[in-house]
């Protein structure tokens, strides 16, 4: 399988993983986000998938698409793995909404090259 369709795959998989956290936090706030551990949970597996598969990436694709943060996503995903002091729900829920909106638009973008 060639390395751009690989790419494909794995941006699907990230698009896949971020309609997925739209949908689970649609009509919610920070509050009730917060006191929703399932909804948490949800979220962050869904953003430990967005980071590993950031991570599987052929590194052309990285280089050719720098103006995406690559190694922000990715570091997103290891601090909810490894719980780097904690995670702090109330950044992961500006993630979610402020972050989120314009990968999802730049990766759907993407898709249409590949």
């Amino acid at each position: 399988m060639s390395a751009e369709r690989d790419d494909g795959l794995v941006i699907q998989f990230m698009v896949d993983a971020i309609t997925t956290i739209f949908y689970y936090t649609a009509d919610q706030t920070l509050d009730t986000f917060l006191a929703n551990r399932m909804m948490r949970d949800a979220v962050a597996k869904n953003l430990e998938v967005l980071g590993e598969s950031a991570n599987n990436l052929s590194p052309a694709l990285i280089v050719q698409e720098s103006q995406i943060p690559w190694s922000d996503v990715i570091g997103l995903r290891h601090r909810l793995v490894h719980h780097y002091g904690g995670t702090d729900w109330a950044v992961v829920w500006e993630t979610i909404r402020i972050d989120l909106p314009p990968l999802l638009d730049r990766l759907i973008e993407l898709q249409t090259r590949l």
